[in-house]
């Protein structure tokens, strides 16, 4: 049988990606909140996608 090898991807906090783009915190909520950007929770935590954080600053910057 044949092993498939699947890379973890990166979850940044909430406050990890305001730090790192210059928005603030309630601007990526007002986001998410607007279908702009999709939070993942786990338990009562909040965290975003390595990919989406990506793809969502790359349209940010249009």
């Amino acid at each position: 049988m044949k092993e498939q090898i699947k890379a973890i991807e990166r979850l940044f906090t909430v406050r990890e990606v305001a730090e790192a783009s210059g928005f603030s915190k309630v601007k990526i909520y007002n986001d998410a909140r607007a279908g702009k950007i999709h939070l993942t929770k786990l338990g009562r935590s909040t965290r975003i996608r390595e990919s989406e954080y990506a793809r969502w600053i790359g349209a940010a910057a249009k």
